[in-house]
């Protein structure tokens, strides 16, 4: 693991700031996450914890899809914490049926097998044997914990009412509590900040 003096801040403490975090700290990278409420409240909390690969070849986010199969599997492995339910998934609207080659298409009586509690099972369905779901609050809490351990630095309940600027360089943030200076602050998700403060210019 790499250490360095660097400072990161990472704005939000959901399932997307939590992986961050830890994926910095566990490279010897200081990191604070800060939110203005408490962590996964926010989309990540209502969020389907879907980790899936039926999408289409020509799908914008194909490749994003089925990358995070093989990143999730990783993550399993370096925090046994996290928990993921590998039972494969069912898609039976036909417009999903369409595009699915025939060996994993699956008859009514598989269908009834896999999930006994169907009242009414569709007539056909793909089966994404190597899908997945994984409790998105669950998973950020895991994150965080072991970011934590790895020297990472949580905030919540801090909102964040403005950036520090250098020129076109973010150096930091402005709370409530007052600056926080970093390196590069990351920002997962879509922020819009009140006000921008210009830092003082150097002599």
């Amino acid at each position: 693991m790499c250490t360095t003096e660097k400072h990161m801040i990472v704005i939000g403490a959901g399932i997307m700031g939590a992986s961050i975090a830890y994926h910095l700290a566990s490279r010897g990278i200081k990191v604070t996450v800060i939110d203005k409420d408490q962590p996964s409240s926010g989309a990540t909390g209502s969020s389907f914890g879907w980790i899936h690969t039926t999408v289409s070849d020509d799908a914008p986010d194909a490749f994003l899809r089925r990358a995070s199969v093989a990143d999730w599997q990783r993550l399993e492995k370096e925090i046994p914490e996290l928990w993921v339910n590998w039972t494969g998934a069912l898609s039976y609207d036909d417009e999903s049926l369409e595009s699915q080659p025939n060996e994993n298409l699956l008859q009514q009586p598989e269908i009834s097998r896999l999930e006994p509690a169907f009242n009414n099972p569709p007539r056909r369905a793909y089966y994404a044997v190597y899908d997945g779901a994984v409790d998105p609050i669950d998973a950020t809490h895991a994150l965080l914990e072991k970011a934590c351990s790895l020297g990472a630095t949580l905030k919540i309940q801090t909102p964040v009412i403005g950036f520090l600027q250098n020129g076109n360089h973010v150096t930091g943030i402005q709370t409530p509590e007052g600056v926080l200076n970093a390196d590069n602050p990351e920002i997962p998700a879509i922020y819009r900040p009140r006000r921008i403060i210009s830092a003082p210019k150097q002599p």
